[in-house]
């Protein structure tokens, strides 16, 4: 996945956005929705995910090392 993300300046002064951990969690969870109507592969079964939707396990939402993996 390449480009960039767009944020609000007034984002990091969110009472929710002051822990180092849960800023790290909500950027992740940003950066990893689709910008654009995108096949996603689900157990061999394809789905469509449009703008701004994610696709995500509970395993990788948990690993908080999971963002730092190719």
């Amino acid at each position: 996945m390449s480009g960039f993300v767009a944020m609000e300046r007034g984002a990091l002064d969110h009472p929710l956005l002051k822990d180092a951990e849960r800023f790290r969690a909500w950027f992740w969870i940003v950066s990893k929705a689709c910008w654009k109507p995108t096949p996603y592969d689900v157990n061999g079964k394809i789905i469509s995910l449009d703008r701004g939707q994610l696709c995500a396990s509970r395993s990788q939402l948990a690993d908080p090392c999971h963002s730092l993996r190719p």
